[in-house]
């Protein structure tokens, strides 16, 4: 309820089929946006079927915009196109874009992939965690897709905290700046 938008790649549409929606009680829905370059999702997904003031946005290529509206648009989604670099989006003008349309809170919900092209991108201020108090071996990786893997180019995190959030723990901290974050 806090955000201006919430954004999630194809990826996360695909496997949790999630409605990025406000669930507190009196909140607001943000604008929910999709990452998917390849036209990946169904447009039978929830979050594209949704009743809500707030807008549904497909990010795809400019290559598959006039496909993505012609399967979209028909259901309220709004497609835009936005700029690749080696066959990935470049969140960087998709931020832009985003500044244009006035808003500055972006809240990163889910993916991989998508989380570490935007730390990459060094789009990040903050990072948010939620730990549960669970083993359960190998899993998926919440951070994929960065092309550092040393500790010396990892990306610093600073004023950190950490308080129970229900019965997991919420871990918290700001990005530290970088002068390359490309890493």
């Amino acid at each position: 309820r806090e955000c201006d938008a919430i954004m999630v790649g194809a990826g996360t549409v695909i496997a949790d089929n999630p409605r990025l929606t406000c669930r507190a009680a009196g909140g607001r829905d943000p604008v929910r946006v999709v990452i998917d370059g390849n036209l990946r999702t169904s447009p039978t997904a929830r979050v594209y079927r949704q009743r809500s003031s707030a807008v549904t946005i497909l990010v795809t290529t400019p290559a598959n915009l006039a496909r993505a509206r012609a399967r979209f648009e028909r259901r309220g989604v709004e497609a835009i196109a936005v700029a690749t670099h080696g066959g990935v989006i470049e969140l960087e003008r998709l931020m832009l874009e985003f500044g244009h349309r006035g808003w500055c809170r972006v809240l990163i919900e889910g993916g991989a992939n998508l989380a570490g092209s935007a730390l990459s991108a060094g789009i990040v201020d903050r990072v948010a965690f939620f730990v549960a108090p669970k083993i359960i071996g190998a899993g998926l990786s919440a951070i994929d897709g960065m092309k550092s893997r040393s500790v010396r180019d990892a990306i610093a995190l600073t004023e950190l905290s950490a308080r129970p959030i229900g019965g997991d723990l919420l871990l918290e901290g700001r990005v530290s700046a970088r002068a390359d974050r490309t890493g």
